[in-house]
């Protein structure tokens, strides 16, 4: 959940989805509303864990696959970076 509370992410297999609160209207009820990622790498990962970025990068989402892909989403929901981690 994002610091400001208005925005979820979740993740899973060849999925990293961003979710917010959006209102209809003022006679209709606030919807929860999914959006998928946007990959440029990674497309059929297994997504293990999801955050958001603090400070000056809490518009980001830093996702990590099960393969050690560390991969980062924009605040437009675009993986922008990505960078293979490795055990030293």
């Amino acid at each position: 959940i994002s610091s400001d509370g208005k925005r979820m992410v979740t993740c899973g297999v060849r999925h990293v989805k961003f979710w917010s609160l959006e209102s209809l209207g003022t006679d209709r009820p606030t919807t929860l509303a999914a959006r998928p990622g946007i990959m440029a790498a990674c497309d059929q990962s297994k997504f293990v864990d999801v955050t958001f970025g603090v400070g000056q990068q809490a518009g980001n989402v830093y996702a990590i696959t099960s393969d050690g892909t560390l991969c980062c989403f924009d605040d437009g929901r675009v993986m922008e970076m990505w960078v293979e981690v490795v055990k030293s």
